[in-house]
């Protein structure tokens, strides 16, 4: 009754048929490894989990950029063309590591000032804060509070640590001629809009008496110092 007209096996004739010639196969001994082997393949992949361990790094490429090969943070110095090149690959300037560190407090805490300036040039926030609490400006100084056994604090404070203290002050306020250049592009350019039409009005003053020249030229400072900051505001902010 198992049988079929057309000659075929029942499916459960078959399965039993492939289990026989699965099993064959496993006592072929040309298919068995021999001890040697198995020895071999288990260093194999003994090998292969260490690389992977090897590998594994908490920061992805532009923390790398910045802070070097694990293990030696802050002394390759500054490696300026490949951040650049990642962020114009589109890395992301502000992103954050899982205890909140940015690549901002990273070149902070290394001391690389033409780095924190690429970076403030692309519009990071220079007061935010890390997991604990942490600024960039912290950061920089190695006064933080809760990595206190990290390796970037064993580093000795160094000119290019002050040179980035100097850039987060400056950057941390209003616009000013002096912090000009560590505002985004967009900023920059109506900080440009602005100064020209501060110009044109002082120009206005020029062949008059010499007593609305000087007044011109007074208005033209009340122009740079206090109506251009307030009109371009923060860094970062919508214009």
């Amino acid at each position: 009754a198992d049988d079929r007209e057309d000659g075929s096996l029942p499916s459960q004739a078959m399965a039993h048929l492939a289990l026989e010639e699965v099993d064959e196969a496993v006592q072929d001994p040309a298919l068995q490894y021999s001890e040697e082997e198995d020895e071999a393949l288990g260093e194999d992949e003994e090998e292969e989990e260490g690389e992977d361990d090897d590998d594994s790094d908490p920061f992805p490429p532009l923390y790398r950029a910045i802070a070097g090969p694990m293990g030696t943070v802050g002394e390759h110095g500054e490696n300026e063309e490949a951040v650049l090149r990642l962020l114009v690959e589109g890395a992301d300037p502000e992103g954050r590591t899982w205890e909140g560190w940015t690549p901002l407090m990273v070149s902070g805490s290394t001391g690389q000032p033409k780095i924190m300036r690429l970076l403030l040039r692309r519009g990071v926030d220079a007061i935010t804060t890390d997991g604990c609490g942490n600024t960039a400006m912290d950061w920089t100084r190695h006064r933080v509070k809760g990595h206190e056994g990290d390796i970037v604090l064993s580093m000795p404070l160094s000119a290019g640590h002050h040179v980035c203290l100097e850039l987060l002050e400056r950057a941390s306020g209003l616009w000013s001629p002096r912090s000009h250049e560590l505002f985004p592009e967009a900023q920059r350019l109506r900080a440009a809009e602005l100064l020209r039409t501060g110009y044109l009005l002082r120009k206005r003053g020029w062949g008059q008496e010499e007593r609305f020249v000087a007044a011109l030229g007074g208005l033209f400072d009340v122009w740079v110092d206090q109506i251009m900051p307030l009109a371009i505001g923060m860094r970062c902010q919508e214009i």
